[in-house]
């Protein structure tokens, strides 16, 4: 009986993976990880120090397809605060099915940067443009 309750109790526990985590958790470990310190963070999560607003969305995503965020989960943002284009976003959606459709925004994105690289693994969407693009997506397929 005990074992039974054990069990059922285990079941109803939240299940804690990679697939958990929010968009500005990830940016969090890249920056602390690779000491990026020297920029501003953006995020959706309600206690952001500077809240990711549609305005802003307005102008790093030029266009009609913005209707495509609504597919989006949760996003956070890095900008360098030095005159670079260094800059990181992580993006978790709600599901799969419209991954397509939210990552041809950030492939336009990079089109207009110079050191790119704009790639998924699971829910989670990565534009990458920073000295250190091959070590963070290194960073990130050993934690997903």
């Amino acid at each position: 009986m005990l074992l039974i309750c054990a069990f059922i109790f285990s079941s109803c526990l939240p299940v804690f993976s990679e697939e958990s985590r929010s968009a500005d958790e990830i940016l969090a470990a890249i920056l602390a990880e690779f000491d990026m310190e020297d920029g501003y963070c953006y995020g959706t999560e309600r206690d952001a120090m500077y809240p990711l607003t549609d305005a802003l969305l307005e102008r790093m995503f030029v266009g009609e397809r913005l209707d495509d965020l609504r597919y989006v989960d949760s996003m956070a943002v890095y900008f360098s605060r030095r005159y670079s284009e260094r800059e990181i976003i992580v993006i978790r959606l709600l599901d799969m099915s419209h991954r397509k459709a939210v990552m041809a925004l950030l492939l336009e994105r990079a089109e207009k940067k110079e050191n790119a690289v704009v790639f998924a693994s699971g829910v989670y969407l990565y534009l990458l443009c920073t000295e250190q693009n091959e070590a963070i997506r290194g960073y990130l397929s050993v934690k997903n």
